[in-house]
């Protein structure tokens, strides 16, 4: 049953169909709140396995008052729409398995999804006849952090009185690029990427995260249509130069399954897949050999349990900083855990690599300090 005491903004009858949809899905409703201001809540579908759904994790009001052009909605009455937005947007994923309309009464937002994705096709089908070449610099050092958003870094990071709208401005100020996170729960909507692609400078790197529709969900089957979506959205985005796949944690190594996916992906950005079961490693070369033969980068992750570095498969790498022990959102690296990965980036810029790190440890902006740290040390070497 849903917790009704957490989720005060929803009445009753959309309780009742989101219920609905849970036992459509054959799934569990978990709804619990999400710290922050500007992150409402976080509503999460969960089951046995990997078929789980997050919706709406971020959410910044500012962007969308921007985008859908009405300040006289609440915040909450604005998270209500977004939420049952994004749920028509699912559903219209799903029709061909034949999931019940459960957005019934919702035909005028379903009818906006429609014209919306409709005039993304056109502008994405124009921009992809010119694509976005890879990068004909060798050997750059994109040091960054995942994400940009994060509550907690208002007086750790930003200033406390600027604006959310007016992060990502500042933060490119001081980084030449960004892992976006948000794009693994939802596909940004069109004018959120024009305005990302005017808060910073052109030469400036997004490293976007592959939706886990394709990744979770579809586990990188039968997912071409998911793929070509993704990727003429975010055409919106003229700095977008890679993006991630993160893979579910479940997901053992399957060569052919691998194969068949890296085939789905555009050459003209560049692909990164990082893996979280320790099968592929245990098939570390039959891994790197079809990456190579893809020009797609292992990605290499810092985190407990897990080799550090990860094999060359492409004309660049591609790195990611989870933190270790348990709570690895709040660990702060210490020169000396940082120094074998400068010592590893320096090595491959002089060989003509590029390189692409981002820290995830958000809590109190220590991302941003290690990105900074990690920079440094990377010139001083």
């Amino acid at each position: 049953m849903v917790n009704e005491n957490k989720v005060l903004m929803l009445n009753e009858a959309e309780k009742v169909w989101l219920e609905e949809l849970a036992s459509a899905w054959g799934v569990k409703l978990i709804f619990r709140e999400y710290l922050g201001a500007d992150m409402f809540a976080r509503i999460t579908i969960s089951s046995e396995g990997d078929a789980w759904v997050e919706i709406l994790q971020s959410f910044d009001p500012e962007d969308y008052y921007s985008q859908w052009g009405n300040r006289d909605i609440a915040p909450p009455e604005l998270f209500r729409f977004l939420l049952l937005h994004e749920i028509a947007h699912v559903q219209l994923k799903h029709e061909k398995e034949k999931i019940p309309n459960y957005v019934r009464t919702k035909e005028d937002w379903q009818e906006v999804i429609r014209k919306r994705e409709a005039r993304a096709d056109l502008w994405a089908k124009r921009r992809l006849r010119d694509p976005w070449p890879r990068e004909d610099e060798k050997g750059k050092c994109l040091i960054g952090c995942s994400g940009w958003s994060y509550e907690s870094w208002n007086g750790s990071y930003y200033p406390p009185d600027l604006r959310a709208s007016e992060r990502l401005s500042y933060y490119a100020k001081d980084f030449t690029t960004v892992e976006i996170n948000m794009s693994f729960y939802r596909t940004p909507f069109e004018n959120l990427l024009r305005s990302w692609a005017k808060k910073v400078p052109p030469r400036f790197y997004f490293a976007a995260k592959g939706s886990r529709r394709i990744t979770h969900y579809r586990r990188l089957k039968d997912c071409r249509e998911e793929v070509r979506n993704f990727f003429e959205r975010f055409a919106l985005l003229p700095q977008l130069s890679c993006v991630l796949w993160q893979l579910s944690p479940s997901l053992k190594y399957d060569a052919s399954l691998l194969d068949e996916f890296c085939r789905l992906l555009p050459s003209h950005h560049r692909q990164a897949i990082e893996f979280r079961h320790l099968s592929w490693w245990d098939k570390l070369d039959e891994t790197a050999e079809i990456l190579s033969k893809h020009e797609i980068a292992f990605v290499g992750i810092s985190r407990t349990g897990f080799p550090d570095g990860a094999p060359v498969t492409a004309e660049f790498c591609y790195f990611r900083f989870h933190g270790l022990g348990k709570n690895t959102y709040l660990w702060d690296y210490s020169e000396e855990e940082l120094l074998p990965w400068a010592q590893r980036i320096k090595t491959l810029l002089e060989k003509g690599i590029d390189v692409y790190a981002y820290f995830n440890n958000d809590f109190e902006a220590l991302a941003v300090k290690n990105a900074k740290k990690l920079s440094e040390m990377v010139k001083l070497l």
